[in-house]
């Protein structure tokens, strides 16, 4: 099944997805993907808001389980594949934490410390995996975690997978995976030169 727009005729946000694959017992996989695109119609920060809108209602909506209201959530920072990605990571891991503040099932508490950050770092390859992470739920003061990776695609664009994961033991819940046109994400030279510097 090919791609159709999502938010209305036009929309420079479309989803490319498999409709076989839209099953409640398992996380989609990330064949299933959401592409963003600059547009003349359209502000590239409105783009970006519906972006990740959609992206962070398909983490809720796709859930191998039920999500109750306000449940403790810690967000890491989004993980750049290079250093010249930092600063774009860094604007769209903004973008990713509104989106996440809207929704109603998560409560949003500190952001990962980095000891938990260290217990999570086999969970944060951009490869879909059954990866565990046992003991981290004792670490931080939530139940669910969302980490995130961008990298550059063979394409030129970008390329972040999102994912929900159960703290207690690593799991992975759900998952969604971006591809953005890398003109929606304009920074100056002085911004990737410093993100691209840090340790």
């Amino acid at each position: 099944m090919g791609g159709g727009r999502i938010s209305g005729f036009r929309s420079p946000v479309s989803c490319v997805l498999e409709l076989a694959q839209y099953h409640r017992d398992r996380p989609r996989t990330t064949d299933d993907h959401f592409v963003a695109r600059t547009s003349t119609r359209r502000p590239a920060a409105d783009v970006l808001d519906d972006l990740f809108r959609q992206a962070v209602r398909q983490l809720a909506d796709y859930c191998v389980e039920p999500i109750d209201p306000r449940t403790p959530t810690m967000v890491s920072p989004v993980t750049a594949s290079e250093p010249r990605l930092r600063a774009t990571a860094d604007r769209l891991g903004a973008r990713l934490l509104t989106g996440l503040a809207a929704l109603p099932e998560l409560q949003l508490v500190e952001r990962a410390t980095p000891v938990v950050l260290a217990a999570l770092k086999s969970q944060s390859a951009l490869r879909y995996d059954q990866t565990r992470a046992p003991g981290v739920g004792k670490l931080a003061p939530a139940r669910l975690g969302v980490l995130s990776q961008l990298e550059r695609a063979a394409s030129g664009e970008l390329q972040m997978l999102i994912k929900l994961v159960r703290l207690e033991t690593g799991e992975i819940l759900s998952v969604s995976l971006l591809h953005i046109d890398e003109r929606l994400v304009p920074l100056s030279s002085l911004a990737r030169a410093r993100a691209a510097s840090r340790p």
